[in-house]
């Protein structure tokens, strides 16, 4: 009995963790949540971003910054990041801004996986 309970556990560990975080993490992702605004994130290469926001009466706004990415949390760092969205305020000053990968899904506020995901194009 206890070969089989070891055996389980094995499986489930290996299993568990072939899901794996990606780190292939270059590339755009987009916001779909609101169709009337283009909103979103390039990831490049040599460590930097660019974040683009235009919401439904044609504002535009936008901003880059640098990325780190730690494959052990599976978590993606902003350093100078803005939050664009008709909730937030326009002199919302820029932070660091921590964001979970989940496959092709940047997920910037847990929980709230539609209005504030951005999934790879």
């Amino acid at each position: 009995m206890r070969g089989v309970l070891f055996l389980l556990t094995v499986v489930l560990v290996l299993t568990s963790c072939s899901q794996g975080c990606n780190s292939d993490i270059v590339g755009i992702y987009i916001n779909k949540f609101r169709t009337d605004e283009n909103h979103y994130i390039e990831i490049f290469l040599d460590s930097t971003y660019f974040h683009y926001y235009k919401d439904h009466e044609g504002i535009i706004r936008d901003h880059k910054g640098k990325w780190k990415f730690s494959s052990n949390k599976c978590e993606l760092l902003l350093d100078n990041w803005y939050y664009y969205d008709s909730l937030v305020p326009n002199d919302w000053q820029p932070a660091l801004q921590s964001v979970k990968v989940y496959g092709e899904e940047l997920e910037f506020v847990p929980d709230s996986r539609a209005r504030h995901s951005f999934f790879k194009e």
